[in-house]
This record gives structure tokens, C-alpha cells and sequence, in this order.
């Protein structure tokens, strides 16, 4: 591999690398999120948890989660890898 492409390479490493720290800040803010509506929900009388408001509550938790499931499946450590080791 030349110069030029193992440039191009650490240019797209160094992205990969900025990418992996947003993607960590945005699901720490998804978490905190999701920590203060389950919060919510569990302060909310048990009749009101069972009613319409304390249901889509309940899914806004659901769809969090699953939010902060895919966030964390991105594997930034298995990208930069893979281009390092394209490099050599």
C-alpha cells in the first residue's frame, strides 16, 4: 500500500475514532433520558402507570433501551482494527 492510500486510511481512522466518542456521549444522554422517564413512571400512582399517559411511558422506556442497545453495538474498536491492519 502507498503513502498516499495509508494516509487516506489514519484520515478515516481519526473519524472513526471522533465517531466512537460521540456515539458514547449519545448514549449517555439517552440513558439519562431514559433513567428520568422510568423514574417518572415509578412515581406515578399504579392506576395512572396502568392508563393510557403511564403505557406510552412505558414504551418511550422500551424504545430508549432499545436505542441505547444500538448505540452500543456500534464497535469502533473492531473498525480501527481492520484499517490498521490495512495499513501494514
Amino acid at each position: 500500500m502507498n503513502r498516499k492510500r495509508r494516509d487516506e486510511i489514519q484520515r478515516v481512522s481519526n473519524k472513526v475514532d471522533r465517531l466512537q466518542s460521540m456515539i458514547e456521549e449519545i448514549k449517555e444522554e439517552v440513558q439519562y433520558i431514559k433513567d428520568a422517564e422510568e423514574e417518572a413512571f415509578e412515581n406515578m400512582p399504579e392506576g395512572l402507570q396502568d392508563g393510557e399517559g403511564g403505557q406510552k411511558m412505558s414504551e418511550a422506556i422500551t424504545n430508549l433501551e432499545e436505542a441505547i442497545s444500538t448505540l452500543e453495538d456500534f464497535d469502533g474498536d473492531s473498525i480501527l482494527n481492520s484499517l490498521t491492519e490495512a495499513k501494514n
